[in-house]
C-alpha cells in the first residue's frame, strides 16, 4: 500500500500551470450555506492553507473516522461545487502539534524531515521538498514567531519542569512558569510580549515582558472562577435538583492571537469562544465570552454538537466551528449548519474571499444517520465578493514606541489569508533605519495571520526605524494599501508623520467596515509608560530593572474558615531604590484595586471554594511585575480525615516511614518519609498487593499468589503469618480507625472478611460478591465501600456493607455513561473499578475505573469503534446519604487510560487520579459544598504505571507507586498552599534493589502497560503504541488477564469478540492468539497498535510493510521492543494462572471435581480440549456460530479455537461471542438463523424501536412489546430437536418470556434489567430447547407479567439448524448426562486452575491450527474439505425448504467478499459450493469426534 501511495505522490508531485485557477470570489446568494462537501478521506482535517492558488489539506491521524488515508492534498476549488485533488504529498506529519502551520516565500512548512515543505516553482508547479529555511523541530506553536521558540504544554500530558525560550535554537532563559502561574497552556511571541494561553485545562492567560530574554517578567496572570457566575444548569441529586454554575475558567482547546486579543476556542461542557484583551499587558482583560449556553446569542436551540476546537480570522471576524463572530461587537453575524450541510466544522475554519473552508471530522449525530462528515467543506460567509485589502491590525512595537530592544522581533498581525509569496523583505516588506538604509530582515507567517519580522542582526541603539508594507496580496489577491509605522530603540523617534495608516476600501461585502478598524494608529492599546509599561532595555545600555517580589504571603494562614479575613503581604524590591505601589485582584475574575502604597491587603471571602489572589508592584519608572498566591476557604478547619482505603503503600503509625510493596518481585519495602530514602527491603511473599499498617504498627501483607496475610515487625521481620483457604487471593486490605480490626477482600471467592488484630481470626465476613478488591471505610467507622473489580455485563457496583455486623446494606450501580461518543467523552459500562475513597465528612464517595464501549460497533449499526471510543476513563461521585450515584458529575479523562488510585488532599479540595497508563497524576478540582469535580487543573509527571496513591497530610506529600519502574515518587504539595499547583518539586526513591524478571520481560511489562510511549517523542503528536494516550495492553488485560467483556470487531474484520486472558498461554504455546486463531506472533499486536489504536507502531514503516500479513512473514526480530513486549507476554506462564476457590481448602480437587474429570473424559470433551493445556489448539466448529460472529481475517471464518480450560471459573462470559453468560449456558448455546425482532410481523400495539443516535439493539432497531402483543418471525429448518434464542430486556420483576413454536408453547423467566435513561441497554438471551418441523416453522413471542404496565424489549432470535445442533452435539451432548453427573462436571471444571497447568518448559504437542501440514490460509482449509460422509444427506446439509433463505449460524457464515454479515444469492447467509464443502467436511469431523480440521 504504502508503495503505491509513494507513487501517487511521485506522480502528482507537480502542478501544471495551466490547469490552476483563482480562487472564487464571486457573490453568493445564501450566505451560511454549504456549497460542497468533498474529499471525505481526509478525515480529521485539522489545517487548511494556501500555496499558490491551492489550498493545502493538512489531516490528522488521531481520532480519524473510519474510512481516513491521512493523505497530504492540494486541491483545486477553482469550482467550489466540484473540488478536485490535484496532487499528494505523502501520510501527515502533523506539523505544529498537527493544529497548524506556517509560510515563508514560496514555502509551506508540512512537517516532517527531509520533505517537510510543499514548493510553489517559480512556473506555478507545487513540488515537495525540503524547508530551506531554520531547523523546525523544536518549535511546536511558536515555530510562527522564529527565531523565537518557547516551551509549551498540553494538558494531555505531563504538567511538569520549566519553561524555555530559545533564540536561534540557543536556550537564553529557564524559569518556572508553572509554578509562578498555573497556566497550562500555549506560548505566543508577540513582540517583546510574551503570551501563555491555558489549553481546556481553563487555568487562565499570562504576560511576560521579555525584553531581556534572559529574565522574563511576569507582568499579568488571569484566571476566572471554576464556575460561571450567571449561566447555570440543572442538576438532580438526593431527589432535588439544583443550579449550579457552568463550567468557567479561561482557556481552550486551541487559542491565536486577532490583534491585541487572544481568541479561544472551547469545548467540553461549555462551549464557545473567549476572548482576551492585551493591549496592556499589565492588566489583562476579558474582553467578552460567546457561549452556545448563553441565553444572550440565541445559540441554544442550534440541533447537534458544538465543540469549537480551532479557529481563523479575516479582517474584523473570528470563525469557530460553526460560528461567525465579530471581535470587536462579540456579536454572532452566522452560523455554519453543520447538521444540514452534513458535515462536521469544528477542525479548522479558513475564510478565503466570501467563502470559508472547514476541516471535518466526527460528528456522531452525522455518523448515526450514516453519512461521513470528516474532509472538506465549502461554505459562502458572506453574499458579496470580497474586496477589501488585507491590513495590519495590531503589531508590537507599536507606532512611537522608545527602548524597544534591539533584539526582539517585529510582530504584526494581519487578519487574513495573504499569498506569501507577495511578502517580499525589501520590496512589499521593508525596515529601515532612518537617516540609514534598509535593514536585512526574514520572516515568518503564521497560519492565523501572525507575521513574525526577524532582522538578521540586532537592531542598533538609539536609532529609529520606520515598518512599511505594501501590495501584499490576501488569497483573491486584493493588496494592502500602504502602511507604515515608526519606533525607536532610544528614547525618542525621530523624523516623519510617526502616524500609521491601514488601507481599505471599507467594502467587505457590504458590512460598511472601514479599512484602519481595529485603531492602528500611535495610541493603540494603550499601556503604562513608553513600553507598555514595562521596564526594559532602553537601546543605550541603560536598564531599568523590574521590581522583584520575594514572596507573597498570606495569614494567619492559606487555608481561612469562611466569614474571616485573610492578609495579603507582599515583600518586594527596587534594584534602583525606586518607590514602589502595589495593587491586588483579589479573586478570579475581578479587578484589580488602585495602586497604593500598602504592601498588605485584607479581604474576606463570600463563600467556600479556592481564591487565587494575584498582586502586583511597580515602580516609577513603568516596571511591573506580577505574583500570585492562593487561598483556601472552607466551612471548618476541622474537616475530618479522608477515609481509610486499600491500596499497595501504608504510611506507619509513627509518620516517620511507609511501606511499599513490589508484587513481581515478592518483597516490601520501607521508605523514610523525610530522606526519601529506601530504608530496607524485605522478602515477604508471593504477588504482595496491599498493605496496611495495624496499632502495634506492624505491616499486614496480602500475599494474593500464596492465599495468605504477612505479618512483619517495624524492622520487616515476620512477626507472623495467616493462611487463608486456598483460592480465596487476598486482594486488599485496611484497618479500622484504631487498628484492631482489619477488612480484607479476598477477590476470587468473593468476600470480604474482618479479622481481629489479636487472634488473627475471621470474625465475621461479607460473602456472595463479585471481585471486591478496592475497599474504603468512613470515618465514622460504621461503612464499608467495596469496589466490584470486573463488572458484570451492564454496569459496575459498588457495595456498601455495614462495617460493624458486616452485612451488605446496598449495592450501588454505576449505570452505563449514555453520553455521545465524542473525542472528548464516550459511553461504555463501567469496569476496571480500581480504587474507591470517601471524602473527609463522609458526604461524598469517589471511584475510578475504565468505561468499555461495548455497544458500539458495526454489529448494532453503530460506528466501528475507534482509538477514541473503545475504551474510555472515569471517575464517579457516590452521595453517601442517598446510597447512589449522581451520574450528572461523572468526570471523563481525555486522552488518558487505565485510572488506577485516588488521593485526596486534607482540605478536600483536590483530588489525585494516578492514571496508569500514561505515567501521570491527574489533579482534580472539587468543590467541597457539593463534592462535584470542576476540572482537571494539572497533570504531574510519574514514574511508568503510578498505581497507588498514599497522602501524608502531615508532611503534605504524596507518595506514587510506580509499578513497572519500580519506584516511588514523592511530590512536595505544600507549594498546592501558596498557588504554585501546577510544577511541584517530585523526588524518585527507587523500590527494588534485585529485579526478578529478566531486562527484556520487563523491558515487555512497560510497553504493555503504557498507553503513551512515544508521545513524549521531539516533535511527536502521535504516540507508538496508540496514537493519543488512550489504549494499552493492560487496558483489557491487567496483569495479563481478561476484562469479562465482549467487544465487536467486525470493523477489523472478525466478529464479536470475548476477550481472551493471556495468563497461562506463554503467548501462543497453546496455539494461535484469539479466537479465530488470526495472530500466530505476539508481535502481531504490531498491527493493532496501528490500524486500530492509531499508533505508529514499534517497527520501522519499511519493516513493517513486509510483514504486515498477521500469518505471513514473521514480525520476530525487527524491533526489540516489540519482541520485548512479546517476551513478557510469554512470560505469563504457569504461576500467572489463578487459584480456583472451588478446589478445597488447602488446594486439592474435590470428590466432586475428581467425579467430574470422569464424566469430562466419558463425554469426550478431551478429544478437543486434550493434555495439560486442555486445547488441542485447532480451529473447530461446535455449533456456535452464528451471523455476529463474523470473519477471520476479512475472510471465511472457518471455526473457533479450542480455548485451553484452564482457569475457567473466572472468565466469564463463555464462547467466542460471550453468548454463554455462565458456565452451564456453554452446554446449551447453538448457532443458527438470526431473525431480526423487528422484521416480525406484530401484534397487539407491538412497534419497532429504532433509536436515532446509538443503538444497543443489533442491526439498530428492536421491538418493543406489552402484555398481550406479539411478535411472530418463520424459520425454516429440517426436523430436529433444536434451540431457540431470544434476546431481550426488560425491567419487570417476575415476568416470563413465551415462546410459541408451531402452537407448542415455552417459558422461560425473565430477568430484570435496569434501564438507562429510559433506554433499554442491558439485554440477555432466554435459551429454549424446542422441536422443529421439516419446512416452515411459526415462532410467536409474548411476554407475561402481573403488571400490565410492564413492557419487554425484543433484539433478535436464533434459531438453530439441523447441521448447527448436530455440531453443537460437542457441548450439547452434556444435557443428556444426570443432574449430578452435570454439576459434578461443572466443580471439575471450575478447579482447573494453575495447579493443573502444564510446567512452562515442558513440551506441548498440538494438532495444528488445520491439520498437521499447518494449513493457514482459510481458501487452503476450504480446499481440503473434500471427504463426504455417507450418513450425511443432502436435506441435512442444507435445511433449505422451498421459500426458505440459506442458512446462516454455521461456521462458514460470510460470504468469500468478506463482508461480515454475508452475502451471495441466498440472503444474508449464501452458502456457496465452497461453504458447502466446509459444512460437509465439519460434519464429518463431527462424526469423528472433534478430530482436526
Amino acid at each position: 500500500m504504502k508503495k503505491h501511495i509513494a507513487a501517487l505522490a511521485s506522480a502528482l508531485a507537480f502542478v501544471t500551470a495551466d490547469l490552476h485557477a483563482d480562487f472564487p470570489n464571486q457573490a453568493q446568494s445564501q450566505p451560511g450555506q454549504i456549497i460542497s462537501k468533498s474529499h471525505p478521506e481526509l478525515g480529521r482535517l485539522t489545517t487548511i492553507d494556501i500555496m499558490g492558488d491551492y489550498i493545502i489539506a493538512i489531516p490528522e491521524q488521531p481520532s480519524a473516522p473510519a474510512g481516513s488515508d491521512f493523505l497530504v492534498r492540494a486541491i483545486d476549488i477553482s469550482d467550489p461545487n466540484n473540488p478536485r485533488t490535484v496532487a499528494t504529498f505523502g501520510k501527515t506529519k502533523h506539523p505544529v502539534l498537527a493544529h497548524g502551520t506556517y509560510k515563508r516565500g514560496n514555502e509551506l512548512y508540512i512537517g516532517g524531515w527531509p520533505t517537510d515543505a510543499i514548493v510553489l516553482e517559480d512556473d506555478g508547479t507545487l513540488s515537495h521538498g525540503r524547508w530551506s529555511g531554520w531547523d523546525v523541530t523544536d518549535f511546536g506553536k511558536t515555530g510562527g514567531s522564529h527565531p523565537w521558540a518557547v516551551k509549551h504544554w498540553w494538558s494531555y500530558n505531563e504538567i511538569s519542569g520549566n519553561a524555555t525560550i530559545k533564540v536561534n535554537n540557543k536556550q537564553v532563559a529557564e524559569w518556572d512558569h508553572l509554578g509562578q502561574t498555573g497556566v497550562i497552556g500555549f506560548p505566543t511571541v508577540m513582540g517583546n510580549i510574551l503570551l501563555y494561553g491555558s489549553d481546556q485545562s481553563f487555568s487562565g492567560a499570562a504576560a511576560y515582558d521579555i525584553s531581556d530574554p534572559s529574565n522574563p517578567v511576569l507582568l499579568d496572570v488571569l484566571k476566572l472562577p471554576e464556575k460561571h457566575p450567571t449561566l447555570t444548569e440543572t442538576k438532580w441529586e438526593n431527589g432535588q435538583t439544583r443550579q449550579v454554575g457552568l463550567p468557567y475558567g479561561l482557556g481552550g482547546y486551541w487559542y491565536e492571537v486577532h490583534s491585541h486579543y487572544m481568541v479561544f476556542a472551547r469545548r467540553l461542557d461549555n462551549p464557545g469562544v473567549q476572548i482576551v484583551d492585551f493591549s496592556d499587558p499589565t492588566n489583562l482583560k476579558l474582553h467578552c465570552d460567546v457561549f452556545f449556553r448563553d441565553p444572550k446569542h440565541g445559540l441554544g436551540d442550534l440541533e447537534g454538537t458544538h465543540d469549537p476546537m480551532y479557529l481563523n480570522f479575516q479582517d474584523e471576524y473570528i470563525f469557530a466551528e460553526k460560528l461567525k463572530i465579530n471581535i470587536e461587537t462579540c456579536e454572532v453575524e452566522q452560523v455554519f449548519d453543520e447538521l444540514a450541510g452534513g458535515i462536521e466544522t469544528n477542525q479548522y475554519q479558513r475564510p478565503i474571499g466570501n467563502l470559508l473552508l472547514t476541516g471535518g471530522g466526527h460528528n456522531y449525530v452525522l455518523e448515526s444517520r450514516g453519512q461521513r462528515p470528516g474532509g472538506l467543506g465549502i461554505w459562502a460567509h458572506q453574499t458579496n465578493p470580497d474586496k477589501r485589502p488585507p491590513y495590519v491590525s495590531y503589531h508590537i512595537p507599536k507606532d512611537g514606541q522608545t527602548n524597544y530592544p534591539v533584539g526582539a522581533p517585529i510582530s504584526l498581525m494581519i487578519p487574513e489569508t495573504l499569498h506569501s509569496t507577495t511578502i517580499i523583505p525589501g520590496d512589499t516588506l521593508t525596515v529601515t533605519k532612518v537617516g540609514g538604509g534598509q535593514v536585512d530582515v526574514d520572516y515568518v507567517l503564521s497560519h492565523a495571520g501572525l507575521l513574525t519580522v526577524d532582522p538578521l542582526k540586532d537592531l542598533e541603539p538609539n536609532s529609529t526605524y520606520e515598518v512599511r508594507l505594501q501590495g501584499i496580496e490576501d488569497a483573491v489577491h486584493n493588496k494592502m494599501q500602504v502602511y507604515s509605522f515608526r519606533f525607536s530603540t532610544g528614547n525618542s523617534v525621530t523624523g516623519g508623520d510617526k502616524n500609521a495608516n491601514s488601507g481599505g476600501n471599507g467594502n467587505n461585502g457590504g458590512t460598511g467596515n472601514n479599512g484602519n478598524n481595529n485603531g492602528n494608529n500611535a495610541n493603540n492599546g494603550g499601556g503604562n509608560g513608553n513600553n507598555n509599561g514595562n521596564g526594559n532595555n532602553n537601546g543605550n545600555g541603560n536598564t531599568n530593572a523590574a521590581p522583584v517580589i520575594a514572596s507573597v504571603s498570606v495569614t494567619p494562614g492559606n487555608t481561612a474558615v469562611l466569614g474571616d479575613s485573610v492578609t495579603v503581604v507582599v515583600d518586594a524590591s527596587d534594584s534602583n531604590d525606586d518607590s514602589l505601589e502595589y495593587r491586588y485582584r483579589q479573586a478570579d475574575g475581578e479587578s484589580y484595586s488602585e495602586w497604593t502604597t500598602a504592601s498588605s491587603q485584607s479581604f474576606t471571602y463570600p463563600s467556600t471554594g479556592s481564591y487565587n489572589v494575584t498582586v502586583q508592584a511597580r515602580d516609577g519608572n513603568g516596571g511591573v511585575v506580577t505574583s500570585v498566591a492562593h487561598v483556601a476557604v472552607v466551612d471548618s478547619l476541622i474537616i475530618g480525615e479522608p477515609s481509610i482505603v486499600t491500596g499497595p503503600m501504608a504510611l506507619s503509625l509513627t509518620g516517620d516511614f511507609y511501606w511499599v510493596v513490589n508484587p513481581d518481585n515478592d518483597t516490601i519495602t520501607q521508605v523514610s518519609t523525610a530522606s526519601h530514602q529506601a530504608v530496607g527491603e524485605y522478602s515477604v511473599g508471593r504477588n504482595p498487593t496491599s498493605v496496611a499498617v495495624d496499632k502495634q504498627n506492624r505491616a499486614w501483607v496480602t500475599l494474593k499468589g500464596e492465599d495468605a496475610i504477612a505479618i512483619l515487625n517495624q524492622d520487616g521481620s515476620r512477626f507472623d503469618t495467616m493462611q487463608l483457604d486456598y483460592g480465596s487471593a487476598p486482594a486488599s486490605i485496611l484497618f479500622n480507625s484504631d487498628g484492631n480490626m482489619a477488612y480484607v477482600a479476598l477477590e476470587n471467592s468473593g468476600e470480604v472478611v474482618k479479622i481481629g488484630r489479636w487472634r488473627k481470626q475471621i470474625v465475621s465476613r461479607t460473602q456472595g460478591l463479585s471481585s471486591p478488591k478496592a475497599m474504603a471505610l468512613s470515618n465514622d467507622q460504621g461503612k464499608l465501600l467495596v469496589a466490584r473489580y470486573i463488572s458484570g455485563q451492564h454496569w459496575g457496583e459498588v457495595y456498601d456493607i455495614n462495617a460493624g455486623n458486616m452485612r451488605l446494606n446496598r449495592t450501588i450501580r454505576l449505570q452505563q455513561h449514555m453520553v455521545s461518543d465524542d473525542i472528548d467523552n464516550g459511553r461504555g459500562v463501567p469496569n476496571y473499578l480500581s480504587s474507591v475513597l470517601i471524602d473527609g465528612q463522609d458526604r461524598f464517595a469517589y471511584v475510578v475505573g475504565k468505561k468499555d464501549n461495548t455497544a458500539r460497533g458495526l454489529v448494532n449499526g453503530n460506528a466501528d469503534l475507534d482509538d477514541d471510543n473503545t475504551v474510555r476513563t472515569f471517575i464517579a461521585k457516590i452521595d453517601l446519604a442517598g446510597r447512589r450515584e449522581v451520574r450528572e458529575d461523572r468526570f471523563d479523562f481525555d486522552n488518558a487510560d487505565s485510572p488506577s488510585s485516588l488521593a485526596i488532599s486534607d482540605n478536600g479540595l483536590f483530588l489525585f487520579v494516578g492514571l496508569q497508563g500514561n505515567n501521570q497524576v491527574a489533579v482534580l478540582s472539587r468543590s467541597t459544598v457539593d463534592g462535584s469535580i470542576i476540572g482537571n487543573v494539572s497533570k504531574l509527571a510519574t514514574g511508568l504505571a503510578p498505581k497507588g496513591l498514599l497522602f501524608d497530610a502531615a508532611t503534605e506529600q504524596l507518595f506514587i507507586k510506580n509499578f513497572t519502574d519500580r519506584s516511588v515518587s514523592t511530590v512536595d504539595l505544600s507549594s498546592f498552599l501558596t498557588g504554585s499547583l501546577a510544577n511541584p518539586k517530585i523526588t524518585t526513591t527507587a523500590t527494588v534493589a534485585n529485579e526478578k524478571l529478566n531486562a527484556t520481560v520487563l523491558r515487555g511489562k512497560k510497553l504493555f502497560y503504557n498507553a503513551s510511549f512515544g508521545l513524549d517523542e521531539q516533535g511527536e503528536v502521535t504516540g507508538r503504541t496508540s496514537a493519543e494516550g488512550y489504549l494499552s495492553c493492560a487496558s483489557c488485560h491487567i496483569e495479563g488477564n481478561q476484562d469479562n467483556r465482549v467487544y465487536d470487531f467486525t470493523g477489523r474484520g472478525e466478529g464479536l469478540r470475548n476477550n481472551i486472558s493471556l495468563v497461562g498461554r506463554m503467548g501462543t504455546r497453546f496455539g494461535n492468539a484469539h479466537w479465530s486463531g488470526n495472530f500466530d506472533e505476539i508481535q502481531d499486536f504490531e498491527n493493532d497498535m496501528r490500524h486500530n489504536f492509531l499508533g505508529r507502531g514499534l517497527m520501522s514503516d519499511d519493516d513493517f510493510e513486509a510483514t504486515e500479513a498477521p500469518l505471513g512473514a514473521p514480525k520476530a526480530g525487527y524491533n526489540q521492543d516489540l519482541d520485548a513486549l512479546a517476551a513478557y507476554v510469554e512470560s505469563l506462564g504457569k504461576a500467572s494462572l489463578p487459584r480456583s476457590p472451588h478446589r478445597d481448602g488447602i488446594g486439592d480437587f474435590t470428590s466432586q471435581a475428581y467425579a467430574g474429570q470422569k464424566v469430562f473424559q466419558t463425554l469426550g470433551c478431551d478429544s478437543c480440549h486434550q493434555g495439560e493445556a486442555f486445547t488441542d489448539g485447532a480451529l473447530h466448529n461446535v455449533g456456535t456460530l452464528r451471523e455476529y460472529s463474523g470473519n477471520r481475517l476479512n475472510r471465511n471464518l472457518p471455526g473457533i479455537i479450542t480455548p485451553t480450560l484452564l482457569g475457567l471459573f473466572d472468565t466469564a462470559p463463555y464462547l467466542h461471542d460471550g453468548s454463554a453468560a455462565t458456565l452451564e449456558d456453554v452446554f446449551k448455546v447453538v448457532g443458527g438463523d438470526v431473525l431480526q425482532a423487528e422484521a416480525a410481523s406484530l401484534t397487539g400495539g407491538a412497534e419497532v424501536v429504532t433509536p436515532e443516535e446509538f443503538s444497543h439493539f443489533r442491526k439498530g432497531a428492536g421491538v418493543k412489546l406489552a402484555v398481550g402483543a406479539t411478535a411472530e418471525v418463520t424459520a425454516y429448518s429440517n426436523t430436529h430437536s433444536g434451540t431457540v434464542r431470544v434476546r431481550y430486556s426488560t425491567e419487570a420483576s417476575n415476568a416470563t418470556l413465551q415462546l410459541a413454536v408451531n402452537n407448542t408453547i415455552y417459558r422461560a423467566a425473565a430477568s430484570s434489567l435496569a434501564m438507562t435513561d429510559g433506554e433499554p441497554t442491558a439485554f440477555e438471551e432466554a435459551i429454549f430447547n424446542v422441536d422443529l418441523a421439516s419446512g416452515s416453522n411459526r415462532l410467536v413471542v409474548s411476554f407475561a407479567s402481573g403488571n400490565r404496565a410492564d413492557e419487554v424489549y425484543l433484539d433478535d432470535i436464533t434459531v438453530s439448524k439441523s447441521v448447527t445442533s448436530a455440531l453443537a452435539k460437542h457441548h450439547t451432548v452434556v444435557q443428556t448426562a444426570t443432574d449430578t453427573e452435570q454439576a459434578n462436571l461443572m466443580a471439575y471444571l471450575k478447579q482447573l486452575d494453575q495447579a493443573s497447568a502444564p510446567e512452562d518448559d515442558e513440551l506441548i504437542e498440538l494438532s495444528g491450527l488445520f491439520s498437521d501440514d499447518g494449513i493457514t490460509d482459510t481458501s487452503a482449509a476450504d480446499s481440503r474439505a473434500t471427504t463426504i460422509d455417507s450418513s450425511l444427506t443432502q436435506s441435512e446439509s442444507s435445511d433449505t425448504a422451498a421459500g426458505a433463505t440459506s442458512e446462516e449460524g454455521v461456521d462458514s457464515i460470510a460470504s468469500s467478499n468478506g463482508n461480515a454479515a454475508g452475502g451471495g444469492s441466498g440472503g444474508a447467509g449464501g452458502v456457496g459450493p465452497i461453504n458447502t464443502l466446509v459444512l460437509v467436511a465439519l460434519w464429518v469431523m463431527y462424526r469423528r469426534r472433534c478430530r482436526v480440521f
